[in-house]
């Protein structure tokens, strides 16, 4: 079974998805993500339920948006895993093992939901030009939320790792909004170059690593922080 021709939406079930936490779903998101690429770019909604997978892979122009009371469940067979080879600064290193989320070379990719868990994320080998904001993840979607109690509705993003991205000709280098009631935790930005008007602004974060990174704006400081906790700042180069 297929989404119909022209569908802007692309659902894991209809290509045999259970998402019921047992049975692996890896071929029916992935079949999900590829019809949306196939398509020229689409949503692959991901309605609640729990998704057991091995490791997936995102395509350019493509968003998953995760629903609320959804939550994507890594395999627990390592083998699913790797060891891969990916390039990391001029080298190969094949010690390393693939995330749950996965994109290399891509633009315009974004990840959505207003509940549900997004975490284990690897992003890595893109060149972005001309594009508004290279970095988005804002929790609040859009617009100022006040705080609610934490429940299924509650977005959690974690573990995400960005790694040799260049960007140019960017309005803003970044924008990573948290929620004040659950904060985005442990990202990584490394061998990360951007040339912005503005730099990144970031807000309810905890443990951000950054490792290699330049940041060139037109006008402000390179980062603006606010509620940010275990993040060490790159120092600018001495005169």
């Amino acid at each position: 079974m297929t989404e119909a021709a022209g569908s802007a939406f692309f659902r894991p079930q209809a290509y045999g998805a259970k998402a019921d936490g047992e049975t692996k779903d890896t071929a029916a998101i992935q079949s999900a993500i590829d019809a949306a690429d196939d398509a020229g770019g689409g949503t692959v909604y991901l309605a609640a339920g729990v998704y057991l997978t091995a490791p997936i892979h995102l395509k350019s122009n493509v968003t998953l948006h995760v629903g609320a009371g959804t939550t994507i469940l890594a395999s627990r067979d390592r083998s699913d895993f790797g060891p891969t080879t990916v390039r990391y600064g001029g080298r190969d290193d094949s010690l390393t093992r693939l995330a749950l989320i996965n994109g290399v070379d891509l633009e315009n990719v974004t990840i959505t939901g207003r509940g549900g868990v997004v975490e284990n994320v690897l992003v890595s080998n893109i060149m972005m030009e001309d594009v508004p904001t290279p970095f988005v993840m804002n929790m609040h979607y859009g617009k100022p939320m006040p705080p609610e109690p934490v429940s299924e509705r509650t977005p959690r993003f974690r573990n995400i790792f960005f790694n040799q991205v260049v960007a140019t000709g960017a309005d803003q280098a970044a924008l990573l909004h948290g929620l004040e009631e659950m904060p985005i935790s442990n990202i990584a930005f490394r061998s990360v170059r951007v040339a912005a008007k503005t730099g990144f602004d970031c807000r309810s974060l905890r443990d951000v690593e950054l490792r290699d990174v330049r940041i060139e704006t037109e006008q402000g400081p390179a980062f603006k922080c606010e509620d940010v906790e275990g993040m060490d700042l790159p120092q600018p180069p001495a005169d």
